[in-house]
């Protein structure tokens, strides 16, 4: 997500509480022995949730992934044991959770690629010498980052100072392989003074309850759905079970051809179009996914077709 300043950071910050108890509720989320009244736990959970990272946190590649901790034993020997990182700690600590990353570019590049693998897999593995140690690591990824290193890039009330090299080498800091693993990509104008005062409203806005409840039907949808699949929502779709879930009528499959050829689509990000469009279909509470439903899942996984 970027634009110029319009508050991305706030906005990602609410998007997380229409869909948090939803999600909570299917992953048979169950609060810690701290958060219950007259609970119990360890001082570790005593001390709260690890808090979402920002760019300036001391955040090394395995401060995300994990790093094996060598433990002196008898006669010399060693140990490895796996230790959680922060990736892991979304999915241990939340229950599918959110990880939120502020000024995504920002962090080291090969902090970012480790998010690879747990994004595509829904776990993250460790391998040393002797060990290889697997994480449940199933999250959900939330980014925001400007469109430019000054901010003002595309802003219609400010000039952006940065040169094409610049804006290039900002953007470059986000590889195609992690790109293509983010579903959603939206960008945010600024908005008008009237729009920021609330005296004028140019579309009829849903509250965060009114969204809350659509997301909880739409993973009763797919509770009920993926009963006999052992999988929970549409993103744990496997090729095989796409096939069988995210069928399409000749002219959606016409739209899916000409765009696949025209944007030079890979295969997972055909992949996630058809999911996401299975998703948009279940927000509508339309069994099938039709045209409409593909075109809006287009315009959020093709930037092109956004500019």
């Amino acid at each position: 997500m970027w634009r110029a300043p319009c508050g991305e950071s706030r906005l990602l910050h609410r998007l997380r509480r229409p869909a948090g108890r939803a999600r909570r509720h299917a992953a048979g989320f169950r609060r810690p022995a701290a958060a219950r009244p007259g609970g119990h736990s360890s001082p570790a959970a005593r001390r709260g949730r690890p808090g979402h990272p920002a760019p300036g946190d001391a955040l090394p590649q395995r401060g995300f992934s994990g790093l094996p901790r060598l433990r002196q034993q008898r006669f010399g020997r060693h140990r490895a044991k796996g230790r959680h990182g922060k990736v892991h700690r979304r999915r241990h600590g939340l229950r599918r959770g959110v990880l939120f990353l502020d000024e995504m570019v920002e962090f080291p590049r090969s902090v970012l690629e480790t998010m690879r693998q747990p994004l595509e897999d829904g776990q993250i593995t460790i391998s040393r010498t002797k060990h290889s140690v697997k994480y449940p690591a199933k999250f959900t990824l939330l980014g925001a980052m400007n469109p430019c290193p000054c901010g003002f890039l595309g802003d219609k009330e400010k000039h952006c100072t940065c040169s094409d090299y610049q804006i290039d080498r900002y953007r470059s800091r986000l590889s195609g392989p992690l790109l293509d693993r983010i579903d959603l990509h939206i960008e945010v104008p600024r908005l008008a003074t009237d729009e920021l005062l609330g005296t004028t409203q140019s579309f009829a806005a849903e509250s965060s309850a009114q969204i809350r409840k659509r997301v909880t039907t739409a993973r009763k949808i797919q509770a009920q759905r993926y009963a006999q699949e052992k999988i929970l929502t549409n993103c744990e779709l496997t090729p095989k079970l796409i096939k069988k879930y995210c069928k399409l009528y000749a002219e959606s499959e016409a739209l899916m051809k000409s765009a696949a050829a025209k944007y030079q689509l890979s295969g997972r990000r055909f992949d996630r179009i058809l999911k996401l469009a299975r998703t948009i279909a279940d927000l509508d509470g339309a069994p099938d996914i039709a045209q409409t439903h593909l075109m809006q899942a287009l315009q959020y996984r093709v930037p092109e077709i956004l500019s």
